[in-house]
This record gives C-alpha cells, sequence and structure tokens, in this order.
C-alpha cells in the first residue's frame, strides 16, 4: 500500500531503462527543463538517473517548510 511518506508516492516522469529521466532533461537549458517539469509534475518531484535518484522541491514555501525541521 502507497502512503504519502511512500517515495513512491512522489511523483516522476517516466524512466527510460538505462539513461533514466535523463532525456527529460535538455543539456542546453536544464533549469528550463526543471520548471516544465515542475509545471507538469508539481512542486516536489523525483528524477532517476543511472548514477542516483534527485529530489526536485520547485516550491519556495517547500524548501522552507522542510528547512524549518
Amino acid at each position: 500500500m502507497i502512503t504519502p511518506r511512500d517515495p513512491a508516492h512522489i511523483p516522476q516522469p517516466r524512466v527510460r531503462p538505462i539513461v533514466g529521466n535523463g532525456p527529460d532533461l535538455d543539456p542546453d537549458a536544464p533549469v528550463q527543463s526543471m520548471v516544465k517539469l515542475a509545471r507538469q509534475l508539481g512542486p516536489i518531484y523525483r528524477l532517476t538517473f543511472p548514477t542516483g535518484s534527485l529530489l526536485v522541491l520547485s516550491s519556495l514555501e517547500f524548501a522552507n517548510e522542510l528547512g524549518d525541521d
């Protein structure tokens, strides 16, 4: 069962074999790519790459809230 605290609950673009979410980021405009993903997925989302996973917080409110703990 997936709960709100379960990492599987965090939205993520489709992960491709071997390259993960690499194709979702434009190497010439990575920040703009991440802004576009935030508009599609919401203020918190996950990206997976061959070397590991990255949790993206695109909302200042989220960042402030998590930084307070």
